[in-house]
């Protein structure tokens, strides 16, 4: 897994999106990690936008030779409100990050099943089609509104190359009796 492909891959989702519509000029997509969204969106941001976080990532195997990486990919959509007391404004801006939110779970999808190997374009080959969760941002944000997007997805863990290291040798595992 190549994380600049991957937030690569979100940006263009933030491109491409008609209502994002990022720009060099008009930034709209962001790579944050959570504690750095309030501060640095007010200064340099237009909304709506789209927030990259960092993935968490976990390691499962069912056997020894199939060691998976879990990914969990978030991607928060956020918009300004004037008046956090006016539940109009939030539900509007709301209802349309929702729809934004589910515009990308289907592209996200349709990417997964139209990806072509020969092509070789950046896919979430793992992407679990069962994990997609979709969570209003609480209201705690005094001038802003939002979706957080989470999903799943999956690469092997690569072997073991003897070739990135120094005195490596065949070893032994020790049993206690």
């Amino acid at each position: 897994m190549n994380l600049s492909a991957y937030f690569d891959y979100l940006e263009e989702f933030a491109t491409n999106h008609k209502e994002i519509g990022h720009t060099d000029n008009a930034k709209r997509f962001f790579r944050v990690d959570i504690e750095e969204l309030d501060n640095a969106f007010r200064t340099r941001a237009n909304y709506p936008l789209v927030a990259a976080l960092n993935p968490i990532i976990n390691s499962t195997a069912a056997l020894s030779t199939n060691i998976r990486l879990n990914y969990q990919g978030s991607l928060l959509l956020l918009d300004q409100i004037k008046d956090k007391g006016d539940a109009l404004e939030r539900s509007t801006k709301e209802n349309k990050l929702l729809a934004i939110a589910t515009d990308f779970t289907t592209k996200l999808i349709n990417d997964r099943r139209s990806y072509d190997i020969a092509n070789k374009t950046f896919v979430l080959a793992g992407l679990d089609f069962g994990s997609f969760n979709l969570e209003l941002v609480p209201d705690r944000y005094t001038s802003m509104c939002g979706v957080l997007l989470t999903f799943r997805f999956n690469d092997a863990l690569p072997q073991f190359d003897i070739s990135k290291w120094n005195n490596e040798s065949k070893y032994t595992v020790w049993v206690s009796i």
